[in-house]
């Protein structure tokens, strides 16, 4: 006959695993029930998914205020190497390369350092093979170096962003 003690260590063992069973049944429901809910919370959020290229579009200028500058570089300017400031996600929708980060050869606390050293943005940007600068317009250091140097041109100014050439 089990002694007290045993019966006690293998019934707490048998509770143990059924509500470890309970709790991951319990997170394996919430898992799936969550990527519904986020996806009828975007539905709603969002709208139907476009259908045309213009509500494309709009959607993304909505979603991304930085979009619009992007679109009109890839338009004027095709497959260019554009710095852009704060604008990470931006990387999907750009036809050409697109640098700037918080990390990386060509992060923003380097180009930064290399326009203080050099006191030209424009000779930080060429360095790194920038032809194009997407900057947001909340940015004031950056913009204000932009500005300032005469080999940035400002060639579109849009209202959430500003785009300058890089002139050689």
């Amino acid at each position: 006959m089990a002694s007290p003690r045993r019966r006690q260590t293998s019934e707490s063992r048998s509770l143990a695993l059924l509500l470890s069973a309970r709790v991951v049944a319990a997170i394996a429901v919430m898992l799936a029930l969550g990527g519904e809910a986020y996806a009828g919370y975007r539905l709603v959020k969002l709208g139907l998914p476009p259908t045309t290229l213009a509500g494309r579009d709009q959607v993304l200028a909505r979603e991304r205020p930085l979009y619009p500058a992007i679109a009109w570089l890839n338009r004027t300017a095709g497959p260019a190497v554009i710095y852009v400031v704060n604008a990470e996600q931006m990387v999907y929708y750009a036809s050409g390369t697109m640098l700037g980060d918080f990390s990386g050869p060509h992060s923003f606390g380097r180009v930064m350092a290399r326009t203080a050293e050099t006191g030209s943005l424009a000779r930080a940007l060429q360095e790194s093979g920038a032809t194009y600068l997407v900057v947001p317009a909340e940015t004031a250091w950056w913009t204000a170096q932009a500005d300032a140097d005469p080999r940035l041109v400002c060639i579109d100014a849009q209202p959430y962003a500003r785009i300058y050439q890089v002139q050689r």
